[in-house]
């Protein structure tokens, strides 16, 4: 229903007929979907190429988050032939599964963790404990060089979906240099865009 309605706002803006063309329009487009906005304004090369970028972002964020998938499913039944790890459990359990060599590994972390937290209260020690430790039904066991593989596999995905997180940022910033270009060709005005590479990510900047 909310893409339908946006689809029809959107085709109204661009197909409207006996109204002049606005600079707010041609912003309010780009900042929906880049390359609308100086389709509206009657660019089409603009517009092709900001298609264009805003396709391979989609595809990019796709792909990442269809290949962290991919490695979940791969990492979830290699824990399970080669450690015994239970299958469709949380991202808790695999990331207990990740860090410990062994359910009983954990389990004695565990029960460090309620020495050292309630050093002279047996009671709540007990408590922690029970609520924190893993039962015997959800048992796996690693050799070291097999638990390096399935760490591996884990750290795999976690930069795809980093890389996916990403690939939304750069949209963002995608709509905003649309947009502004599409506000540069209402007011017919000189734009410059400068990117400066910055520790955490490119500044972009613009200048009429």
């Amino acid at each position: 229903m909310q893409v339908l309605i946006v689809t029809s706002l959107i085709a109204s803006l661009l197909w409207s007929t006996g109204e002049k063309k606005t600079t707010k329009k041609a912003v309010l487009l780009s900042l929906a979907v880049p390359g609308l906005g100086e389709l509206y304004m009657g660019e089409k090369d603009d517009a092709l190429r900001a298609f264009a970028i805003e396709g391979g972002i989609i595809l990019s964020y796709l792909g990442f988050n269809r290949y962290a998938d991919i490695l979940r499913n791969d990492y979830t039944g290699y824990a399970h032939q080669h450690s015994g790890a239970k299958t469709g459990m949380d991202e808790e359990y695999y990331n207990t599964v990740e860090w410990y060599s062994s359910r009983e590994s954990y389990n004695i972390s565990v029960k460090e963790e309620a020495r050292q937290l309630f050093p002279d209260d047996r009671e709540r020690q007990l408590k922690y404990i029970k609520d924190n430790e893993i039962s015997p039904g959800l048992d796996w066991k690693w050799e070291d060089n097999e638990w390096q593989i399935f760490r591996n596999l884990r750290k795999g995905e976690r930069r795809a979906l980093s890389s996916a997180s990403y690939c939304i940022g750069v949209g963002i910033i995608n709509r905003f240099i649309s947009a502004i270009i599409s506000a540069k060709m209402g007011k017919k005005s000189n734009i410059n865009l400068f990117f400066e590479p910055q520790p955490m990510g490119i500044r972009v900047s613009y200048v009429f």
